[in-house]
């Protein structure tokens, strides 16, 4: 059985994060025309997968392929279970009063169609946003 004491925990946990985060800093100072979120996610694949594949394969318990992958199943199909629950909610959180359905397609269609028709989904999207924006505001307002 392979065991970890808490300072190599510790270290397999903050040096790749510290050198993430080291290399976030530098190369966003570098390369500010990047969208910030891209670059994470570059230089979070080239510092963190390779680091977590080490440790992944080094001292890990032997065990059958099939169960890793049934085991993998499981919780993917756990994952996809939430994710519909959470989407569920979140379709009835808009639906909780009647009254504003009838508000939010009579004005989202026509967004949705001049969305379609200027092939831009932009359109949609910033509306959507101003609206949940202006929402925020009025509920911090309110309370």
């Amino acid at each position: 059985m392979y065991s970890i004491n808490t300072k190599s925990l510790l270290l397999k946990i903050f040096i790749p994060t510290s050198l993430l985060s080291l290399a976030y800093l530098v190369w966003g100072c570098l390369f500010q025309k990047i969208p910030y979120l891209l670059l994470f996610c570059i230089l979070g694949t080239v510092i963190l997968v390779p680091a977590e594949l080490g440790m992944i394969l080094s001292g890990q318990e032997k065990m059958p392929v099939w169960q890793i992958l049934m085991i993998a199943m499981l919780f993917f199909g756990m994952a996809g279970l939430f994710s519909a629950l959470i989407a569920v909610l979140f379709s009835l959180y808009h639906f909780w009063l009647p009254f504003n359905n009838i508000f939010r397609i009579t004005i989202f269609a026509p967004v949705a169609y001049v969305a379609y028709r200027k092939k831009n989904l932009y359109i949609s999207i910033c509306f959507h946003c101003l609206c949940n924006l202006i929402s925020v505001i009025g509920f911090i307002a309110g309370v």
